[in-house]
């Protein structure tokens, strides 16, 4: 018997369902190996860089304190940790919780991770780097452990936070914009 190959028209064709479990499995194995990267990370395990461009553009994050410390996830973990700690300072932990959880959505759920619950990811992402930021009470002296010069909320956070919105709203009003945004994201992202 022929099969029907009749298409109603307007419809698009759904992926594969094997696509999904795949994008999921993938998902939560990079969440999984940038949360231990960040778990196992100590200043003084950046990389030497000798051969590139960054010879020596590392050397004031590092910090040598005499324990002998690897991450788990070897040098290319150490500088996958500093580069989200750098750029998103202790809001970095996000990052990886939110790639498990949009491989759990693909792999369990079949959900679709775009437009909205990408947008919340990373909406939530950097209004938790303004939060830390704009709050001068939290995690400073961790900031000054991983070598961020007193950024807490690492370079997003300290650019988008300090050096504008504060300028603007002060410490209280950008709290409240920011918590409010990182609320939204979260409903974005769960829902």
């Amino acid at each position: 018997m022929a099969k029907n190959d009749n298409k109603k028209r307007g419809t698009v064709p759904e992926h594969p369902r094997w696509s999904n479990e795949v994008l999921g499995i993938v998902l939560i194995a990079v969440g999984l190996l940038l949360f231990l990267s960040l778990l196992s990370y100590a200043p003084s395990q950046l990389p030497k860089f000798s051969w590139t461009w960054l010879d020596g553009q590392l050397e004031p994050f590092t910090h040598d304190d005499g324990a002998h410390r690897h991450n788990w996830i070897g040098p290319l973990g150490a500088t996958a940790a500093f580069a989200q700690i750098l750029m998103f300072g202790a809001g970095a932990y996000l990052i990886p919780v939110g790639l498990i959880w949009c491989g759990v959505v693909k792999l369990v759920f079949n959900g679709r991770l775009w437009p909205r619950a990408l947008g919340g990811f990373v909406a939530m992402v950097i209004a938790s780097a303004v939060l830390l930021d704009a709050s001068v009470i939290f995690l400073k002296d961790w900031a000054q452990w991983c070598h961020i010069p007193g950024w807490p909320g690492g370079l997003t956070g300290h650019l988008l936070g300090k050096l504008l919105f504060v300028r603007f709203l002060e410490h209280t009003g950008t709290i409240i914009l920011f918590s409010c945004i990182y609320l939204i994201s979260l409903i974005l992202l769960t829902v």
